[in-house]
């Protein structure tokens, strides 16, 4: 049973949220109450923001559970079973909170029962949803021995969890993982990974949240770290903190592998850490050739679906749905590969489908970015809340993009910009036989500069078989949310194609433009994948 002290803390933390959540100060961040009390990092950096708040209640309350000075989880410190809950703004609750704050001075003791016995009830009601079915185990630490997450089971991350190096880590096929706020679950560099679904029993990571109370950001992501080269030699992932030495990445061994992801979806990731910080759908960071990322779904994610810091990783049968802001990004020096991507950009959500780049401070920088896309189709409704592109390639990325379709996208459908201009020119960088589709024949490219480099006339030289359709029909299914349908029918998508590289990881019967064969209706993204609002 919590302490006096830990109940009252409890108490005045959920005063806070309370607070933050009606206040007009816009420079607080939005607080996950599981997190504020079992994560003592999460919650000192929030104290910290809301103590400095103009708002002056908001001040006062951080300041008093300051003078507490909690530390650990405060969910630890409670009966075992009530560590796991998201708590709701409930009446009991909430009646709780108020009883604790008014009779604390003479009895704090009745008051912390008090609010256990609300939280209780929350409990028993959390664990009856997830427990109505497959048994659930709950992870509060790294895992620091192999393990394996057995079929049927749901796993709850209740914190960041490592997967320590030397460690291995099976998850077997029809596992769902469910993250709560301020989760996430990340490969360490030298850790073994191994998520093999099959295409009727999926591995999903998703929300631990209630389905239809879903959203982008609920939970961290999915984070693989390995020692395949950069440019910028050890780096630190983004979205950890700085302190924690399992955070690096980056090395020499091109070949290396970050683990096996096939038949994968990850769903409502993203959480911010901090302002403007946060964690993707799924993060490679400095992972080798020998990373094996197949059938792989983001959906939903707060922040960019995919994410690639440096490497040598190839990715193939990739689906990306609603990016919160980017759907496929890379910089560092990423020199992978791509076959077989989707994108569907959400009408109120996201920037570019893709956003390449590879060194800001340094555009040339050694290794330098520069993956080859084949058989991509990106997708976006015209009409959009917000202004989108199809590609943003910038601060020196090179790069080979063949057999694509380009439809819809509000904005240019491609900028390139800075030092990558020049690369076009030395055809380090260079897009060919492939298929723009827009509802209008203006605003197809970027404008920015047209006197330092002619982006629409370099790509409607005839050896580059690009073609460009107005029709604002063309693939309308694809832009469906709930069943949406990325296979165009016959006609300009089997017009001339690129050849596909020879090699194990290419599928060279994909002789067409764009991620699906035309006029298919099974394809590879059947079975497995989803779309689920929330």
């Amino acid at each position: 049973m919590a302490s006096t002290g830990d109940s009252e803390a409890i108490t005045l933390l959920w005063q806070l949220k309370r607070a933050c959540d009606a206040s007009s100060d816009k420079s607080l961040p939005y607080i996950h109450f599981s997190a504020l009390l079992g994560n003592q990092n999460y919650r000192d950096s929030t104290l910290t923001a809301a103590s400095n708040s103009t708002d002056q209640a908001v001040a006062e309350l951080a300041q008093r559970v300051l003078t507490l000075a909690p530390t650990g989880s405060l969910l630890r410190q409670v009966d075992t079973g009530m560590k796991h809950v998201e708590f709701d703004q409930t009446t009991e609750f909430e009646a709780s909170v108020h009883r604790a704050k008014t009779h604390r001075s003479r009895r704090a003791i009745l008051a912390g029962i008090g609010i256990l016995a609300g939280i209780a009830i929350l409990v028993t009601l959390f664990i009856t949803r997830l427990d109505n079915g497959p048994s659930v185990d709950h992870i509060d630490g790294n895992i620091e021995v192999s393990t394996t997450w057995k079929a049927g089971k749901r796993i709850v991350l209740n914190q960041v969890v490592f997967i320590e190096p030397g460690v291995k880590l099976t998850i077997e096929p029809g596992v769902t993982v469910l993250g709560q706020p301020g989760s996430a679950l990340l490969v360490a560099n030298g850790a073994e990974f191994h998520a093999r679904g099959r295409p009727d029993a999926p591995i999903v990571f998703t929300s631990a949240q209630p389905i239809g109370s879903r959203q982008a950001g609920d939970w961290g992501g999915l984070v693989l770290l390995g020692d395949a080269p950069t440019n910028i030699g050890l780096g630190r992932i983004e979205g950890v903190p700085e302190t924690e030495p399992l955070g690096s990445y980056g090395g020499k061994n091109t070949e290396g592998s970050c683990g096996v992801m096939e038949y994968v979806r990850v769903e409502f990731a993203g959480f911010e850490i901090s302002a403007n910080n946060e964690l993707n759908g799924l993060t490679l960071a400095g992972c080798g050739e020998g990373t094996i990322v197949r059938h792989v779904q983001v959906h939903s994610p707060l922040d960019d679906g995919i994410e690639m810091f440096g490497g040598t990783a190839n990715l193939r049968n990739l689906l990306i749905t609603r990016p919160g802001d980017d759907a496929f990004d890379w910089d560092l020096g990423w020199t992978g590969n791509v076959q077989s991507l989707v994108v569907q950009m959400g009408r109120d959500v996201g920037d570019n489908a893709f956003e390449g780049d590879n060194n800001g401070p340094d555009p040339d920088a050694q290794p330098r970015s520069a993956p080859t896309f084949m058989n991509v189709t990106l997708v976006a409704d015209p009409n959009a809340s917000r202004a989108q592109r199809a590609m943003t390639l910038r601060e020196g990325t090179a790069g080979i993009f063949r057999n694509l379709i380009i439809a819809g996208f509000k904005d240019e459908a491609i900028s390139i910009r800075d030092r990558s201009q020049e690369l076009v020119e030395s055809g380090a960088l260079s897009l060919s036989h492939t298929l723009f589709v827009t509802d209008r024949s203006s605003r197809r490219f970027d404008r920015e500069d047209p006197a330092a480099f002619d982006l629409a006339s370099w790509l409607q030289q005839s050896d580059h078989q690009n073609q460009f359709v107005v029709d604002p029909a063309y693939l309308s299914g694809a832009l469906d949310p709930i069943a949406p349908r990325f296979a165009p029918d016959v006609g300009p998508a089997l017009a001339a194609v690129a050849s596909i590289p020879r090699g194990e990881f290419w599928n060279g019967g994909a002789r067409h433009r764009g991620a699906l064969r035309p006029g298919s209706a099974e394809s590879w993204m059947s079975g497995w994948t989803a779309f689920p609002p929330n």
